[in-house]
């Protein structure tokens, strides 16, 4: 699968993992720190996401996330 076209965002990036093929960090730009994954959920037959416990984001954060999902999901 091919990259989205946009993977940076005002304060989240979002990046492939070593783990395998459709497996994105999602980062922030200042601390550089992995507050989540993105991957492909077999139930619900399309992209999703698992935030880390102690990360907190307001509604930007979750556009932004939204944006990026569909990107991946446009693709299925």
């Amino acid at each position: 699968m091919k990259m989205p076209q946009k993977t940076k965002y005002e304060h989240i990036h979002f990046e492939k993992t070593p783990r395998g093929k459709g497996v994105y960090y999602i980062r922030l730009n200042k601390g550089y720190f992995i507050v989540g994954m993105v991957e492909y959920y077999k139930p619900w037959k399309k992209y999703a996401t698992e935030h880390f416990r102690g990360f907190v984001f307001d509604e930007n954060c979750h556009r932004d996330i939204a944006d990026f999902l569909d990107q991946l999901n446009d693709k299925l």
